[in-house]
């Protein structure tokens, strides 16, 4: 056998794997419920809605579009950035 990142990653992966599964079960939780994996598709959605509308119109994201400050100002800031590149 050849030891690559590859394998390791798979031998990592597979210790893991089933520590997780028994934890869950212990604390009465289930693993493969991912809540938050689909309410962050939710919400990047909607940031990416607001790009792209923030690129088509060129008008900047305010807070008023329901991010806060600091989200709009990041956005802005990687969307000012990006024009400028091209």
């Amino acid at each position: 056998m050849v030891w690559s990142v590859s394998v390791a990653g798979s031998l990592i992966t597979s210790l893991k794997f089933p520590s997780t599964v028994f934890q869950g079960f212990i604390w009465g939780i289930n693993s493969f419920d991912q809540w938050g994996v689909e309410l962050g598709k939710v919400l990047a959605s909607k940031v990416r809605n607001l790009m792209n509308m923030s690129r088509t119109k060129s008008r900047v994201i305010l807070p008023s579009d329901g991010l806060n400050y600091s989200t709009a100002r990041m956005i802005n800031k990687y969307l000012e950035g990006k024009t400028q590149l091209l």
